[in-house]
């Protein structure tokens, strides 16, 4: 079994692209076959085609013209305006962080750490930053039913309206 230097799964030999499990002093990244495939052209390439660990081949690399917000799903153009360079920085090394637009970010509360949006029944859809952490951590724990899920801005609000 070996294990592979993208997705960290342990795999047995043959999953990895030929020959390069043989000489791991020849290539410090052992990559199997799912992961050489580039996440973004979805093209299944040999092994040299990708910087490291990166799931993203060296082309589209050089390419960054458009990306994908991991939350709105919108093709963004690459600019320093609309993404935060930390997070840009993190996407595109072997970290491999999800890329999550400012627009999302200051408007909905999302960061790369949780991506995923919850209902407040309310304002609608919002990111973790939105909410109190425990009565979120409540709500991913299964307790949905039992706990009306609302977020800080909606809580202030009626804090003020009840006073």
């Amino acid at each position: 079994m070996q294990q592979c230097s993208v997705c960290g799964s342990d795999k047995h030999h043959n999953e990895f692209v030929a020959l390069k499990h043989r000489n791991k002093k020849r290539d410090s990244h052992l990559r199997c076959r799912s992961c050489a495939v580039c996440t973004k052209c979805k093209q299944d390439l040999p092994v040299h085609k990708f910087e490291g660990t990166s799931k993203f081949c060296r082309k589209c690399i050089a390419s960054d013209i458009h990306w994908k917000c991991s939350t709105c799903e919108s093709d963004i153009e690459l600019k320093d305006a609309n993404f935060d360079s930390i997070n840009l920085k993190n996407a595109k090394s072997s970290r491999n962080d999800p890329l999550v637009c400012l627009k999302c970010r200051e408007q909905k509360g999302v960061t790369p750490k949780d991506t995923r949006l919850y209902p407040c029944p309310v304002c609608g859809d919002r990111g973790h930053l939105k909410f109190d952490a425990q009565t979120l951590a409540k709500h991913r724990a299964g307790n949905r039913q039992k706990q009306l899920l609302q977020c800080t801005d909606c809580l202030q609000t009626h804090e003020r309206s009840s006073v």
